[in-house]
């Protein structure tokens, strides 16, 4: 039996506030939990095949970071991110201390995750990526 495709709302704005949440967090934290990455890779995977395609992820990353970011838009602080650093800053390319929404996107290409280039991200791909750019 197949499972049913889950349906993400691909308006601009419901995009670009979701890319967000996988960057965000209510509360600043040292990493993302297996809970969170299980989470963030389920709403990648819409088709629920275990593998996150490059459309899936062209299609859900925004909607995903700014999922956590409740009642917000615009851009995010590094407090607000779940951010090294290190990452955060090379994102900000334009030095004003904070990440817009297309500063997220550029930041996060699916090639990131993708590092041995099978065309697709696994679960644990997805975790080795955000261990690399989390705190």
């Amino acid at each position: 039996m197949e499972k049913p495709v889950r349906q993400i709302r691909q308006s601009p704005i419901g995009i670009a506030t979701a890319l967000a949440a996988l960057l965000s967090a209510s509360a600043p934290a040292a990493a993302y939990t297996d809970k969170e990455v299980t989470a963030i890779f389920q709403t990648l995977d819409t088709n629920g095949d275990g593998k996150v395609t490059r459309e899936e992820y062209s299609a859900n990353k925004v909607a995903i970071i700014y999922r956590n970011v409740h009642g917000r838009s615009g851009n995010l602080t590094f407090e607000q991110t779940k951010l090294s650093r290190e990452f955060f800053d090379a994102a900000d390319v334009d030095h004003d201390g904070t990440l817009s929404p297309v500063e997220i996107i550029d930041a996060l290409p699916f090639e990131a995750a993708d590092t041995d280039r099978k065309g697709y991200i696994t679960l644990d791909d997805l975790r080795r990526f955000l261990a690399r750019i989390g705190r």
